[in-house]
């Protein structure tokens, strides 16, 4: 046994080596012991005020802190920031978001409900500084209304100007109709009349003829129509006589006018006097003009049929107002959008006959154009059911208009929108949401909501409470509705009251218990308060020191796990180093030996050294892996336990010899005593002596049960599951419910193509067709995969594929769809992102599995389409820390565990009692970590995530030998007196047995 121990003689010259130094520190330290406390208490003062600065550099950003570096995930959002700006290209801290779930927005009482609290919201808020409005699926879907109501009034009033002129046209093909063949048949039918009466005198009938309709004519309006209708019977009769005279049987008929008036306009004389009659009258020009066109598509025998005149009235009206029409650009884009032809527009007018009539039929056509327009467009979506009747809405008018070319009077539209907001579920709206837009903003099934209040700058915590009084108000008056509020920075700051409170919490019940535990060990209430002090020397100066090293040398942040991981362990090194050495201080006191400081400081002192010095290693070798979360914690620690050290080896030597006995008062107590649990532990030594090889095996079948349970228990990576509920995770867990997907924290890809995915020539932007058809590929992979609920990417800009010639988008939104798709191509155009929205949280393990899976997937096309990609977000993320976290651990430890042997052996100068040590603390942090693996995952059935065994292994590993070191330490001590290995072994287990105990509780 005592070879295994150590090598006899070089060893305890070595070892004394080490002895030595510490007994001249604990002489030099005992002599000069107030100047050894003022330096100290200076160091406090300075470094006391930098330890705030340490709490200001904690990141408790959850999401940022998994981010390992050189990752792909790493990589990802290095590409993501230079490429394409990062993750938005607005502040989101300048947003306050209220999530309102079980608010049914299909009922109309909740949707109305719901939009007074938003309009609440935005006039309470109007004269606060740096507020920029409220954006919500209310304000997105007002916004198209609005423009749908004044479109609606435009093309109402211009698709009604035209309607007006319908009959203005047919009245002046009537008039000219009546007057070309009109004025020929009262002419023809006087002729024969007087013909009769005079026995066939042509010249005696022509004149009664010409007579009575010139009379007529001039009885009328006289004036220029007079003048033009008197140029035409003059022109019409010259024909008629000319045709009379030349017709050899004298016949006088319908033929024979029929080809009278036909002729008239062949003549370029009588054209010229009719027209000359006309000059300077736009009414007698058109009406010229409308005889000519009707002489040569109708006739005189046509005239006296009234279904001929019916027909042939309408015809030519069509015909005068598609000509009329036909250089008019604003009638164009109307009928192109009515999606009929000027034609038939006519035609339709035409035969209403009602002003009612003609808006029905106006409305009909604006709401087919409507659903037309609004069939590619990404945000909106038409609602066949009520868009009529908004339409009917935003024109209506109080009165009937007479004049449709006057204004008409219509409402403001957003009197209309706000009215029918008012009236209406958000489901009767004219315009629903696409799945894009609904994405954003609303619940898949209506059932709850995002409001969004930005503002420019930060907003005061009395606009938080302004919020909550409001959305509380709204609460009580939607039975079952729930209301939470969140910004980027809400999760951080719950999650640092949180760790605060949990902190505060841990210190007082760790302090507490230590003083009653060391108060009742020492028996003295003095000595129970010591190592407080000591713990509050340490902790004030290794934070000043660390919060200096991080904000001015390393410039970085610390993980938000830190602060807790460093205090507590300083509060627990403090009582293991500071009671351990004054312990053998009471000893060496109660012995009355007068040089107990400087013989604690040979022994403990060493013990606490050799100790402290594997824990700091430790936790350099956490540093140096670099495992997110964690690695900070191993500098910080590690400064931590260095400045314990220094705290343990002088302050407190300091103080010991400085006041002696007075810090084991009552004296009577604490060293005139029993030292507690000495009885006990001769007993336990005994009985370890005694049954060592049944111990063994004990240990050996322990060892390899929790081995086993260790193997077959699988970690991952859930670490927000672990976080306690807050208004934070409550909102991204109810919008992702509620939802469909994580929307508020999603996943993304970047893809690299060894060429351009566009060309720009002179701004001239062409898509390369291999990139395109290789992203249109890429990006289906992803959508296929289970575990996503939608993307968006340069094919799919709105969630839904599109070709990448735009072919099937309405030309009204190829530049919606076309900047968009360029959005999602990077500055570099060798460069794409594909956003990836998964069906669950984006840190739920599902999301990570399947991230793995599209990974996977990527990697098999990655040849077929020669690009590279790089997974990004929390996800990804998640699975890159796991990845490296395991593999880091297992080079880690081997790394650690060979440190310390080295340093064991130089301070111990033996090979088997190292050995033995670090054997002897894996096997106790195997079966710790079994047993918290049953405590945490088997009954509480809490996550395991993996920095659990990792944080474990390489505390308990440095932290373990702690107690190893004391107890081998104090072996090694008594048989370099001349005690056997048994003795020694006893001895040990008696005096310091007791003080592990107590040190471990």
């Amino acid at each position: 046994m005592g070879c295994i121990l150590y090598i006899p003689k070089l060893s305890s010259r070595w070892y004394s080596l080490f002895e030595n130094v510490f007994q001249k520190l604990g002489r030099k330290v005992s002599k000069h012991s107030g100047k050894v406390i003022i330096a100290w208490i200076v160091i406090l003062v300075v470094m006391a005020p930098f330890s705030i600065v340490f709490f200001q550099n904690v990141n408790f950003n959850i999401a940022s802190n998994i981010v390992s570096k050189n990752s792909m995930s790493y990589k990802s959002d290095k590409l993501l920031t230079t490429e394409f700006g990062g993750n938005s290209s607005s502040d989101p801290s300048n947003q306050l978001i209220i999530f309102a779930n079980n608010t049914d927005l299909t009922n109309v009482s909740v949707s109305k409900k719901m939009l007074s609290l938003q309009e609440t919201l935005n006039s309470s808020l109007a004269n606060q500084s740096g507020f920029t409005g409220v954006t919500s699926i209310f304000t997105e879907l007002k916004s198209g209304m609005l423009l749908l109501s004044s479109s609606a009034q435009q093309e109402f009033t211009g698709a009604l100007s035209i309607a007006a002129s319908v009959p203005e046209i047919k009245a002046l093909v009537n008039n000219s109709m009546n007057i070309e063949y009109g004025l020929p048949l009262e002419y023809l039918k006087v002729y024969l009349i007087t013909l009769n009466n005079t026995s066939g005198n042509f010249s005696e009938s022509g004149y009664a003829a010409y007579s009575y309709v010139k009379s007529t004519i001039l009885s009328g309006p006289g004036g220029s129509i007079a003048n033009f209708q008197l140029a035409y019977l003059d022109s019409f009769t010259k024909l008629w006589n000319y045709t009379l005279s030349n017709d050899l049987n004298n016949s006088v008929s319908f033929y024979n006018m029929n080809a009278s008036v036909a002729d008239v306009f062949a003549s370029d004389a009588n054209e010229t006097l009719i027209a000359s009659a006309a000059y300077g009258n736009t009414t007698l020009f058109a009406i010229f003009g409308q005889m000519k066109s009707i002489g040569s598509n109708f006739s005189l025998l046509d005239y006296i049929e009234p279904a001929l005149v019916s027909a042939f009235l309408q015809k030519q009206t069509v015909l005068t107002a598609v000509s009329d029409l036909a250089s008019n650009a604003l009638s164009d884009s109307l009928f192109s959008a009515f999606n009929t032809s000027a034609a038939a527009f006519v035609s339709t007018i035409y035969n209403l006959t009602s002003y009612q009539g003609i808006k029905t039929y106006i409305v009909s056509l604006i709401s087919g154009s409507f659903e037309s327009l609004f069939a590619t467009n990404p945000i909106y979506r038409t609602n066949s059911l009520v868009l009529s009747a908004f339409i009917n809405e935003s024109v209506f008018t109080a009165t009937e208009p007479t004049n449709y070319s006057a204004p008409l009077g219509f409402e403001n539209s957003s009197t209309v929108v706000a009215g029918w907001m008012n009236n209406n579920s958000i489901t009767l709206y004219p315009l629903l949401p696409t799945p894009y837009l609904k994405s954003n903003f609303v619940g898949v099934k209506f059932n709850s909501m995002l409001i969004i209040l930005n503002f420019k700058g930060n907003f005061s915590s009395s606009v938080s409470s302004m919020v909550n009084n409001q959305t509380d108000l709204a609460a009580s008056q939607i039975p079952g509705s729930q209301f939470l509020l969140t910004s980027s920075s809400s999760q951080s700051t719950e999650t640092s009251g949180q760790f605060t409170h949990g902190l505060i919490i841990a210190l007082a019940i760790g302090i507490s218990l230590s003083i009653l535990l060391i108060g009742v060990f020492f028996k003295s209430p003095v000595a129970a308060f010591l190592p407080l002090l000591m713990f509050l020397f340490s902790a004030a100066i290794s934070l000043g020191i660390n919060g200096l090293l991080y904000r001015e040398v390393f410039h970085a942040q610390v993980s938000f796990i830190t602060p807790t991981l460093l205090l507590i362990l300083i509060l627990g090194l403090t009582t293991d180093y500071m009671v351990y050495i004054m312990s053998r201080y009471r000893r060496e006191l109660k012995s009355g030996n007068d040089k107990a400081a400087e013989v604690s400081s040979k022994w403990s002192g060493h013990a606490v050294f050799t100790s402290g010095l594997t824990v700091t290693l430790s936790y350099i070798v956490l540093w140096l892996s670099n495992i997110p979360i964690f690695s900070d914690s191993g500098f910080t620690n590690a400064i931590g336990v260095a400045v314990t050290i220094l705290i343990a080896n002088t302050l407190l030597i300091a103080l010991l010899s400085r006041y002696g006995r007075k810090i084991f008062w009552p004296i009577r107590y604490s060293l005139q005593g029993d030292i507690p649990l000495e009885k006990s532990m001769k007993k336990v030594a005994e009985f370890s002596v005694h049954n060592k090889k049944k111990l063994m095996v004990a240990l050996v079948v322990l060892t390899i049960a929790s081995l086993y349970l260790y193997e077959s228990t699988a970690t991952g990576l859930d670490v927000f599951g672990l976080l306690p509920s807050n208004e934070a995770t409550q909102i991204v867990q109810g919008v992702n419910y509620t939802f469909g997907g994580d929307v508020l924290d999603r996943n993304y890809v970047i893809i690299q193509f060894n060429s351009p995915i566009y060309t720009n020539v002179s701004g001239n932007i062409t898509f390369n067709a291999q990139e395109m058809n290789a992203l249109e590929a890429i990006e289906l992979t992803v959508v296929k995969q289970p575990g996503v609920s939608f993307i968006q990417g340069p094919t799919y800009p709105f969630g839904y594929s599109v070709p990448s010639n735009l072919s099937n988008i309405s030309s009204t939104y190829v530049p919606v769809y076309r900047s968009t798709m360029l959005g999602y191509i990077g500055h570099n155009p060798d460069y794409a992102q594909i956003e990836i929205t998964m069906s669950s949280l984006a840190w739920d393990p599902a999301s990570s599995v399947s991230t793995s899976h599209i990974d996977s997937n990527l990697s098999a096309l990655e040849n077929t389409y020669s690009f590279k990609y790089y997974m990004g977000g929390t996800s990804q993320g998640l699975n890159d820390v796991f990845s490296y976290a395991s593999s880091t651990f297992m080079i880690s430890l081997p790394i650690l565990v060979i440190a310390i042997f080295i340093v064991l052996f130089v301070q111990l100068y033996a090979v088997f009692t190292p050995l033995r040590l670090i054997i002897m603390v894996l096997i106790a942090v195997v079966v710790a970590i079994a047993a918290t693996y049953i405590i945490i995952s088997y009954i509480l059935h809490y996550p395991l995530i993996i920095f659990l065994p990792i944080f474990v292994v390489i505390t308990l590993l440095a932290v373990g030998l702690d107690y190893d070191i004391f107890m081998i330490t104090r072996v090694r001590e008594e048989m370099m007196r001349g005690a056997s290995t048994e003795v020694a072994i006893k001895n040990t287990i008696e005096e310091n047995g007791g003080v592990i105990i107590t040190l471990g509780l």
